[in-house]
């Protein structure tokens, strides 16, 4: 994992890699020209999610010790959200979503190790998974979100929301998080383990939509000024080992 890189500060865009036989093609998720975004230790290529994200610092490459880390950086009081519901709520956002895309009826697991260098005393999402695309909606069977200085851990699914508990689990150490995706679909539940411990399960997740194929996101995602617990104005969070796979 560790890296010849004589830069400390580099950004990085990579062409696509081998997938899964159960994935679909990446090129045909990815918009044409668009900047690619991976590392030597992930299993998959990320593009930017909903149309542009900003420059620097939303989104760095960082090499510490000699492994290079995604890093995002988000000011919850900008408007940095690019999707199309962004111009209806103020929300800030720094985000990207995998090329590659799951298929329905499979067990998958998305997994990274995460650590918010400054902690977060406010909450964040930050770790998704979507299946909603035009002519085919449905809403996200997984939202991780991150509260009460890191106290809590909530899956947001259905538009119901499951807590678990986690204090010491998050903060400037790296952290390793999966979700866990069984059955993938109408019937499927979700498993999100911390640090390879179980903090919530069996929570289910319907996809009514055959036509869709979900997919992962990474980075910060906030609504400004909207919730009472938001008390950072920069929350900085980093990523790396990021990997989906498919298990039996």
């Amino acid at each position: 994992m560790i890296k010849k890189i004589i830069c400390v500060l580099v950004a990085l865009a990579v062409p696509p890699i081998a997938l899964s036989a159960n994935w679909n093609s990446s090129d045909q998720h990815a918009p044409a020209g668009a900047k690619r975004y991976s590392d030597e230790d992930w299993n998959v290529t990320f593009v930017r999610a909903c149309g542009a994200l900003k420059s620097a610092p939303y989104l760095q490459f960082i090499e510490e010790n000699g492994d290079r880390f995604a890093r995002f950086t988000l000011n919850t009081k900008d408007t940095a959200g690019q999707c199309k519901a962004d111009k209806k709520v103020s929300r800030a956002r720094a985000e990207i979503r995998t090329i590659e895309r799951m298929t329905l009826g499979k067990n998958y697991r998305f997994s990274a190790n995460v650590r918010f260098p400054q902690g977060l005393a406010g909450d964040a999402i930050f770790m998704q998974v979507h299946a909603h695309k035009p002519n085919c909606k449905n809403r996200p069977p997984v939202k991780l979100r991150l509260s009460e200085n890191m106290h809590t851990l909530a899956l947001e699914a259905l538009g119901k929301s499951t807590r678990g508990a986690v204090q010491g689990e998050f903060g400037s150490q790296w952290t390793r998080v999966d979700i866990v995706l069984n059955d993938l679909g109408k019937s499927g539940t979700v498993d999100i383990l911390v640090n390879d411990k179980t903090v919530i399960e069996k929570v289910e997740t319907s996809i009514t939509k055959t036509c869709t194929r979900p997919w992962g996101k990474i980075g910060l995602f906030s609504l400004n000024n909207k919730n009472p617990l938001r008390t950072n104005d920069t929350v900085i969070a980093d990523y790396d080992d990021v990997m989906v796979e498919e298990f039996p």
